[in-house]
């Protein structure tokens, strides 16, 4: 990975769950771990912005929960 902030320690590369959310989790200065998602209006716009429409955003989240 290519870490923008060498310092900081990771624990994985950013993660794309099965919803399309990015995550990334690393450490604290005293070594518990920080999980942060991507909110999830950014996810919707990524949706929206490869052309998805509206109504089918939530059909798709459902057909993920499926499997």
């Amino acid at each position: 990975m290519s870490k923008k902030y060498p310092n900081i320690n990771y624990l994985s590369d950013v993660i794309e769950h099965d919803c399309r959310q990015h995550v990334i989790r690393f450490y604290d200065l005293d070594g518990h771990i920080i999980k942060v998602r991507e909110n999830m209006k950014i996810v919707i716009k990524r949706f929206l912005d490869s052309e998805m429409s509206i109504e089918a955003i939530p059909l798709k989240w459902m057909l993920l929960l499926r499997v």
